[in-house]
């Protein structure tokens, strides 16, 4: 890992990645990511590292686990919520999130697919991850085993481009 002063008071560290990501803080205390897909590539993409998340599980220990992990990997979780008609009145506040993680059971069975579909009929753009104790589908990013990791939920928050 490289670290490095450039340009006091707009970029405070740069720090360069195994996986070739550069890592940028700004003053103003955003982050941005610099990813290089290939060698030759001339120009850079740039995007925020946080996402404004809404995390709905019902489970209060998991959900304030999650929100003390991702907090702790700078993404910002703008809204909790234990059930389907909390995400509702959620979306229907007009909150801005850009990631919704869902339990698929909160208690109700099925809250999380009908939920993904109440945030995909209300909203453009929100990318759904389906956090459940069982392999689940209705996200736009699932997991084949059921409850992601930690490690594996930040890849996944990581990984979408909007």
């Amino acid at each position: 890992m490289f670290c490095q002063q450039i340009k006091r008071g707009i970029i405070r560290t740069i720090k360069i990645t195994g996986s070739g990501v550069v890592v940028a803080r700004q003053a103003g205390g955003l982050a941005v990511r610099v990813r290089f897909s290939t060698p030759r590539q001339r120009g850079m993409q740039l995007m925020a590292l946080h996402e404004k998340i809404l995390i709905a599980n019902d489970s209060d220990d998991l959900r304030q686990k999650m929100v003390e992990y991702l907090t702790g990997k700078e993404q910002d979780i703008v809204a909790e919520a234990s059930g389907l008609g909390e995400v509702m009145d959620i979306v229907d506040s007009g909150l801005n999130f850009t990631v919704a993680i869902l339990d698929q059971n909160m208690p109700e069975a099925e809250a999380g697919t009908k939920a993904a579909a109440y945030i995909r009929d209300h909203r453009q753009g929100v990318t759904i991850i389906s956090a459940a104790g069982a392999p689940q589908t209705f996200g736009d990013i699932n997991f084949p085993t059921g409850q992601p990791r930690p490690s594996q939920l930040i890849e996944a928050i990581n990984s979408i481009q909007h």
